[in-house]
């Protein structure tokens, strides 16, 4: 569906003052982004250098996939053919 938000991005919400908000909108403006775009850009430099574990990694999968309605892609099973020749190996 084309207006399904990317599952690999989540909703973050929190309260800033409103002169900060002013800033926001000008500095995205200038820049010629969305205040999103600025903030993600903002966020990103500051967090550049925080490095992120493999079960972080493992945890960020299952929320995408968990966000995509589960498993779209199962593991491939072997046909029976392919069951009973490793079987005989």
């Amino acid at each position: 569906m084309p207006n399904q938000p990317s599952p690999d991005k989540v909703v973050l919400s929190f309260m800033v003052p409103r002169p900060l908000k002013r800033r926001i909108q000008i500095l995205a403006k200038g820049r010629g982004e969305s205040m999103s775009e600025t903030i993600i850009a903002i966020l990103t430099n500051a967090t550049i250098n925080i490095e992120l574990s493999p079960e972080d990694y493992i945890l960020i999968a299952k929320a995408i996939q968990s966000a995509q309605g589960g498993n779209q892609h199962p593991t491939p099973r072997r046909s029976s053919d392919e069951s009973s020749e490793s079987s005989q190996g």
